[in-house]
């Protein structure tokens, strides 16, 4: 399958990268319901792919900014600055019937926000890419420091990285998301 983003969707600073496959089949072989999120980090956006109807449309939100008090990252005590966007996503377990949840974060930032699917996949972000302000939600708490990837396992734990000291961390997001449920792996 190859997906051509029309130019309304995207930027000319835009970098895609973190692709999210959801697929909702009816069985192993099955592909007919799939969804495609992905995080444009320059430009601040999820792209969302219907692959079904070889559509896409771009979502805008105020979380998938940087925070600029969060963008110098020091790594081995080496610091620098990086307004990075949206780039961690995971996706939550499929249960038939249920509605899934993205989690995702700005790598300059040290929140975790979530939106579900639902409101992805709903294509009138063609006519017009801002989303509901009250339809993506950030957590109250927050990490130590700025996290890269992260993925969600079977059980609906995360698994994310931490820049400071370098390290892996899980969450079960059934919890509050707080310094007190996050783990060293």
């Amino acid at each position: 399958y190859r997906h051509r983003p029309d130019p309304s969707t995207y930027v000319g600073t835009s970098l895609f990268i973190t692709p999210i496959v959801d697929v909702r089949g009816r069985g192993p072989k099955d592909c007919s319901d799939t969804f495609v999120y992905i995080a444009d980090v320059s430009g601040f956006a999820i792209l969302v792919v219907d692959v079904a109807r070889n559509l896409s449309w771009k979502v805008n939100h105020r979380l998938m900014y940087p925070y600029p008090s969060r963008g110098t990252f020091t790594i081995d005590g080496e610091s620098f600055d990086l307004m990075d966007g949206i780039l961690g996503m995971a996706l939550s377990t499929y249960i038939p019937g249920k509605d899934r949840f993205l989690y995702f974060h700005a790598l300059a930032s040290t929140t975790e926000n979530v939106v579900r699917t639902k409101v992805l996949r709903n294509d009138s972000f063609i006519h017009d890419s801002n989303a509901n302000p009250h339809s993506i939600n950030a957590f109250s708490g927050e990490r130590p420091n700025q996290s890269a990837a992260e993925a969600i396992d079977d059980s609906d734990i995360m698994y994310f990285g931490l820049m400071d000291p370098p390290s892996v961390w899980c969450w079960d997001t059934g919890t509050e998301f707080s310094t007190e449920n996050f783990h060293l792996i």
